[in-house]
């Protein structure tokens, strides 16, 4: 967004037509607005982020559903706890359709255990 700010300012202005300057005032308009547009989308994702964080709290020691692996060994993947969808991580390989209980969370991620059925 800089270098085509700068661009602009640059060919636009070495020219001496008033039309080209309009066309400089609007290409500035279109980069402040991608800049703001821009930190709104930031401010959104960040604020998302630490809801789901304070949300993760909630979700320890309880038990859910593997619904999908990740890797080939079995260790990542996406866990169903009440209804949503969380990244976990687990020592031991796990399967889909294994109960799992949350044993603590990290960065984003759930650690883990399967649940004997016995």
């Amino acid at each position: 967004m800089l270098a085509l700010f700068f661009q602009s300012v640059y060919f636009f202005n070495s020219l001496d037509f008033g039309y080209y300057r309009g066309i400089t005032t609007l290409v500035i308009g279109f980069v402040v607005l991608a800049i703001v547009l821009f930190l709104i989308y930031i401010t959104v994702k960040t604020i998302l982020m630490k809801k789901n964080m304070s949300m993760m709290s909630t979700v320890l020691n309880e038990e859910g559903e593997i619904i999908e692996i990740l890797d080939d060994l079995g260790k990542k993947g996406w866990v169903l706890i009440y209804g949503e969808n969380w990244r976990f991580i687990s020592e031991k390989p796990v399967k889909i359709g294994d109960t799992v209980k949350v044993l603590k969370n990290k960065k984003m991620y759930l650690f883990v255990e399967k649940i004997d059925p016995f």
